[in-house]
């Protein structure tokens, strides 16, 4: 074998090592929603799993942002009922393909706020509709008491930002530039020898 195959499958494992290495680190998306009368905003980033479920969807793991000009302070666990009701819980999953969010959708805390109201974003599959739906966390108030009360529409989107696959080229680097200059030192001894 000589040392141009050498440095090929060299180079293969050290880019499969890096891949394998990368496939549990976390990914960051861009999201924001909006009503169209522009009565709430709310816009940040936040983090997933690397790995989606049999449907497709990434796990969220953490949040920033805003939501109306105050800072979000904390992603409700898919634990906690929203609005008191133990069957509502928020599922925390994302998809690239639409819908992106379930019925269930991912919840939030505001700082600051004394009623501890959980913003819940999520996919109406009745309505075919992206809705907000919020309420107090102590579940003492249900914000829509009356049928008719239908949570907001809102334009909601999220894209994945993009994986900076130079750094990758930069990590197989160094091996290549080993590998080129014990080539040399082999060619030249070579050289030397006959």
């Amino acid at each position: 074998m000589n040392i141009n195959n050498i440095a090929v499958a060299l180079g293969l494992a050290g880019l499969g090592v890096v891949q394998q290495i990368t496939s549990v680190q976390a990914r960051t998306w861009n999201w924001s929603y909006s009503t169209t009368d522009s009565l709430i905003e709310a816009a940040g980033a936040f983090t997933t799993t690397n790995i989606t479920d049999a449907n497709g969807y990434y796990t969220i793991t953490g949040i920033t942002g805003t939501r109306n000009g105050i800072n979000i302070s904390s992603l409700i666990p898919t634990t906690q009922p929203v609005g008191g009701d133990p069957n509502s819980l928020t599922d925390n999953l994302i998809s690239v393909n639409q819908p992106q969010l379930t019925f269930n959708g991912f919840g939030y805390l505001l700082e600051n706020d004394e009623t501890n109201t959980i913003y819940n974003p999520y996919f109406s599959s009745f309505a075919s509709q992206y809705r907000e739906y919020n309420s107090p966390d102590n579940g003492a108030v249900d914000p829509f008491p009356n049928d008719d009360d239908i949570p907001p529409d809102i334009i909601f989107q999220a894209t994945p930002i993009p994986e900076n696959s130079s750094f990758y080229s930069l990590a197989i680097l160094p091996l290549f530039i080993g590998l080129s200059g014990i080539k040399k030192r082999i060619t030249s001894s070579k050289r030397f020898t006959q």
